[in-house]
């Protein structure tokens, strides 16, 4: 996997290329003033290190600007997450590689797959390298910008072992415990890299945006295919239930992906292609207090 930064130095008023490849093991920085190099490494972990000695000091000393998505450049802090994600979102500068992308457009079952490979990189972001028992993670969306802003990992007030009509009291309180602004940031531009495509045109009106329908639709129902197979990184381990949601769920799609989880997507998305226009009623759960006895003052005499 390839990682190709187009980089302005405004410092030097000049423009670099950085190009990290991680099947190779290389790292080339090309343009500096005095600064290029290009060097192969035995290992990703030793391309890493070397990466943290000689390059990430050299972008943090100089105002340099990412040219392609138009913001200050990404200093990598973890290699592995970083290629995972570039991974699941198609990399950058691999358009040449040929088998990368053969033109076709996916089909459903394949929007899903990639849609369930990015929500796990951005779990594992979230999660880090420390030895971590998840029951709640939820992601948090901005559909202004429109991105997805980062991960809530067991947010207080909810478990696994609640009910949906219990989860979404919790979520829809404002004076709930948990706290959005304590998500671990995994910041993924959605404008630039949409997750839809066009097999969802017959489920909603822009199959590429993030407020359409067909993208809750694809959302709910990779969440689902998650919680069915975290397979997340070897230092998380996971509930038997543990649960995958989004900040604002619609929560007839939410019962309907858990339904659907081992069938086809096709089959999920033609059932629920016109549930937006139902109103969700929660299923009421049993209450297993006793009544309170009425005060002496309300009984019947």
């Amino acid at each position: 996997m390839i990682s190709t930064q187009n980089v302005m130095n405004y410092d030097e008023g000049r423009g670099f290329s950085l190009v990290i490849d991680s099947t190779a093991l290389t790292i080339e920085l090309a343009g500096t003033l005095n600064n290029d190099f290009k060097q192969k490494y035995p290992s990703l972990a030793a391309m890493e290190k070397d990466y943290k000695i000689r390059v990430a000091p050299y972008l943090k000393k100089h105002d340099c600007y990412d040219i392609d998505l138009e913001d200050d450049v990404q200093i990598i802090t973890d290699f592995a997450t970083y290629f995972e994600e570039l991974e699941a979102t198609g990399g950058r500068g691999n358009e040449d590689e040929g088998d990368e992308d053969d033109g076709d457009e996916p089909d459903l079952d394949e929007l899903v797959e990639r849609t369930v490979k990015l929500l796990r990189v951005q779990a594992n972001k979230a999660l880090g390298t420390a030895k971590t028992r998840l029951d709640v993670a939820m992601f948090c969306f901005d559909h202004d910008m429109p991105s997805m802003r980062g991960v809530l990992v067991n947010p207080k007030g909810m478990n696994s072992s609640m009910s949906d009509e219990e989860l979404a009291r919790v979520i829809g309180d404002d004076s709930a415990p948990y706290q959005r602004e304590k998500m671990r940031g995994t910041a993924h531009d959605m404008e630039m890299n949409p997750i839809g495509g066009n097999a969802l045109e017959p489920y909603g009106d822009d199959p590429y945006s993030l407020l359409d329908w067909s993208n809750s639709q694809l959302l709910h129902f990779a969440l689902a295919r998650l919680e069915a197979n975290p397979d997340l990184r070897s230092n998380v381990t996971t509930t038997k239930k543990c649960r995958f949601l989004v900040d604002e769920p619609l929560w007839h799609l939410v019962a309907s992906a858990r339904t659907y989880v081992g069938q086809p997507a096709e089959a999920f998305f033609k059932a629920t292609r016109d549930a937006w226009k139902r109103p969700w009623t929660p299923p009421k759960s049993k209450s297993t207090s006793k009544p309170k006895p009425k005060p002496k003052s309300m009984r019947s005499k």
